[in-house]
């Protein structure tokens, strides 16, 4: 692994568990396993750092979702290959949404936010088309509302996440345990949008 490799997963762990703002680059520089001035001569501050860190994460996922609704496929073989995107992301990256949500709260005019919102806010509109030429071709119901079927698809597969230390404790299962029941959620969630939204 090299130097700068090292520093970008130091930096992820760093942020993911302490946010922008409880994040030190001296821990960085000390998980990494370096001093201080190399980690300064790779990423002259904390912004740059924290910028290089997600763009990949959101570039993989924002792509990933692209490919998907551009395929000449049924709207709900499309969303099916969504949720296994969600799924492969959010089990590589497990701090992800609780981050993004954090940062949110923070500051919604914040870099990092206003950098995220150029790649993400045109999904919401791709999405929509999507959902209305299914509509026109028949392939579901003509009163679905896009905006709807987003928010439930995305509370379907972040919340869980999110959630994960609560519901542990409340169903009472173990690391292992709620690794299996993400696995088998994939087919619980496609097989319950379908059923939302087929005629």
């Amino acid at each position: 692994m090299t130097t700068e490799e090292k520093i970008l997963e130091a930096a992820r762990d760093e942020f993911m568990l302490n946010g922008y703002s409880g994040c030190r680059m001296r821990s960085i520089s000390d998980k990494a396993g370096i001093n201080k001035g190399l980690l300064h001569y790779y990423f002259k501050s904390k912004d740059a750092l924290f910028l290089q860190v997600f763009d990949s994460t959101f570039q993989e996922l924002m792509a990933g979702l692209r490919n998907a609704l551009a395929q000449d496929l049924h709207l709900i073989e499309k969303i099916e290959l969504i949720v296994d995107l969600y799924s492969t992301h959010f089990k590589k990256n497990p701090g992800l949404p609780a981050f993004v949500l954090q940062e949110a709260n923070r500051d919604q005019n914040s870099e990092f936010l206003n950098h995220k919102r150029k790649n993400m806010s045109p999904m919401a509109g791709i999405f929509h088309t999507a959902v209305e030429q299914a509509k026109e071709k028949g392939e579901i119901r003509a009163d679905i509302k896009s905006e709807h079927l987003f928010l439930s698809l995305l509370s379907l597969m972040i919340f869980p996440v999110l959630a994960k230390p609560m519901t542990c404790v409340m169903m009472n299962k173990t690391e292992e345990e709620h690794q299996t029941m993400m696995e088998e959620r994939r087919a619980f969630v496609k097989q319950f949008i379908k059923q939302a939204i087929q005629l």
